[in-house]
């Protein structure tokens, strides 16, 4: 049972320095050397590239999407819905609908609400004609592999990080590639 109900829309610009802080939480354990780390600095480095982001989404709904999700206390109904717990950018190109990033605030994980966002990625999949979700998790992320492998996901290979991959390898601190991961919506 969740102590939290999770609801999300479209982003919009306002949700951008939410996003932003949630975001760079939510991807911390990557940087600056933790156990997974393998990266120095943020995932975001400034507010005005999630901006970017957002913006993308808003003005090419057919090709991409940026999604927020709010909560509130499920004890209080006089919550309202004001605090950000999860993101996920979407692209979908042909028959694939790739996300990323995709994060749920440390504070709410493990509460349903990863789970509830994945539900909504392949939902607004489907209705942009994809048979397929994809997402390229980089290899000393393996915490999260179980969670896809659960949602259906499996392994197809691997991609360097490299730009062409979303990835600036100046600020790798070890050597990096992706996993790449691929679910199919029809089955």
């Amino acid at each position: 049972m969740t102590d939290v109900d999770a609801s999300g829309r479209p982003a919009s610009l306002e949700d951008a320095p939410a996003v932003f802080a949630l975001v760079n939480r939510a991807y911390a354990v990557e940087k600056d050397g933790g156990s997974l780390s393998f990266k120095r600095g943020d995932r975001y480095d400034t507010c005005a590239q999630v901006e970017e982001d957002i913006s993308r989404a808003l003005d090419s709904p057919m090709s991409s999407a940026f999604w927020v999700w709010f909560c509130h206390d499920v004890h209080d109904s006089d919550s309202e819905l004001s605090t950000v717990v999860g993101v996920a950018r979407l692209r979908f190109s042909g028959s694939v609908c790739g996300f990323g990033p995709f994060a749920v605030d440390p504070c709410y994980q493990g509460r349903g609400i990863g789970s509830s966002i994945i539900h909504t990625i392949h939902r607004l999949a489907i209705e942009h004609a994809c048979s397929k979700c994809a997402i390229e998790v980089v290899n000393h992320r393996t915490d999260l592999l179980p969670f896809y492998s659960r949602h259906g996901y499996r392994e197809i290979g691997t991609a360097p990080c490299d730009r062409a991959h979303n990835c600036d390898e100046t600020k790798l601190v070890r050597p990096s590639h992706f996993v790449l991961l691929e679910k199919d919506l029809l089955v």
